[in-house]
């Protein structure tokens, strides 16, 4: 049943998607993206945020406004980034990821499948898969 509930949600999305082409609303409308910035399917990017040159956004991945994605940093699909957030160099969050407002994940730490890092914190570290972590620094609940 999880597969097709992942393919039912995935198409869904996709159809927003190709309703926003229709529609002429960009998803990245005021937003600032480097260089060689790769930039999923259905990625919705909030004006004054700012995707560095070399960074990977996955498919359906949400970034809200005053984001900032640094250098070679990959995010995973269906992930969001909260406003004011920032992704340091080189840092990878795998699919599913939220990270609330805020938050800074560090230059080469990872966020894995599924994990939350809470409003206002630092994550030095890696946050484990599933995994619930906040604080400065980060600490898993």
């Amino acid at each position: 049943h999880e597969k097709l509930h992942n393919k039912i949600v995935e198409a869904l999305l996709v159809a927003a998607f190709i309703g926003m082409i229709f529609y002429d609303d960009i998803p990245t409308a005021g937003a600032t993206l480097g260089c060689q910035a790769e930039i999923g399917i259905g990625a919705a990017i909030a004006p004054f945020c700012l995707v560095e040159a070399g960074a990977k956004i996955g498919d359906f991945v949400s970034i809200n406004a005053g984001a900032k994605i640094s250098n070679s940093a990959k995010i995973g699909k269906f992930s969001t980034i909260s406003s004011n957030c920032v992704v340091g160099a080189g840092a990878e969050l795998k699919d599913g990821v939220f990270m609330a407002s805020s938050s800074i994940l560090k230059s080469g730490a990872a966020m894995l499948e599924n994990s939350f890092l809470g409003a206002n914190s630092y994550a030095q570290n890696n946050v484990k898969k599933g995994e619930t972590a906040f604080g400065n620094p980060a600490l898993p609940l």
